[in-house]
């Protein structure tokens, strides 16, 4: 499902591309990319507790400018982001080129599309989490109901089913968690395809989204978000410039 490239393909009006990203990077590509970023992201990356956090990120934000540098034929260090209220950021100047990011553990994931605001989550599954108390701080009461009538051994991936499809509507949104995750309802169970399937706010809103779910690697749950249609969406293994 995930196809490997040295180069990055043209990105065509609804058609979003997803790439995954291993962060296992070396320390001299860990270099590299530090120099393409900016001093706040610099600064960003140094306010990180533990190490590996740091080393995540940089790999992620290196990555990031590299891969809008080709979609927008500039260079990496020539570009510029905004933020929202909320910490999304975009581009400055405004461009039509919409992007979202996500790394948990040692994964990450890297979406873009052409004029529509996108969300992608991914997160470890196999992290210890209170499920029955994030659940009901977070999940709608349907959502809850859902969950823990499941055998327990099902619980583990169906809440982080729910978790990513939630994440990545607010991101897409661009609220974070400001936006209440207990406003909408998603599909979760395993096996079921990710879509939303109620708001609170607009019975006729959930007709206005496309969602996916999918499994970038063993123990990664990951999903993606917009309010659009989709004609296809291309998943890519990052594999490197052909000349590094």
């Amino acid at each position: 499902m995930w196809e490997s490239s040295h180069s990055v393909p043209a990105l065509v009006p609804h058609e979003p591309h997803i790439w995954c990203v291993p962060l296992l990077a070396k320390e001299q590509q860990l270099q590299a990319w530090w120099t393409l970023l900016s001093s706040d992201e610099q600064k960003k990356a140094e306010r990180y507790r533990f190490e590996k956090n740091t080393r995540q990120y940089i790999q992620a934000r290196g990555i990031l400018r590299e891969l809008l540098g080709e979609y927008l034929n500039c260079s990496p260090r020539r570009i510029e982001f905004d933020y929202n209220t909320y910490d999304k950021p975009t581009l400055k100047p405004q461009s039509k080129l919409k992007f979202n990011v996500s790394h948990s553990g040692q994964m990450a994931l890297l979406a873009f599309n052409w004029d529509d605001e996108i969300g992608v989550d991914i997160e470890d599954s196999t992290r210890e989490i209170e499920i029955d108390v994030v659940a009901k701080h977070f999940f709608s009461p349907n959502e809850v109901t859902t969950l823990t009538a499941l055998p327990l051994s099902e619980q583990q991936t169906t809440f982080f089913n729910c978790w990513t499809r939630k994440e990545a509507i607010i991101k897409a949104l661009g609220t974070g968690l400001a936006f209440p995750l207990n406003q909408f309802e998603v599909s979760m169970k395993i096996g079921s395809p990710a879509r939303l399937l109620a708001t609170h706010w607009d019975p006729e809103e959930a007709a206005n989204w496309y969602m996916a779910s999918f499994s970038p690697a063993e123990n990664y749950i990951g999903a993606f978000a917009v309010r659009a249609k989709v004609k296809d969406l291309r998943l890519w293994q990052w594999s490197g410039k052909e000349s590094t």
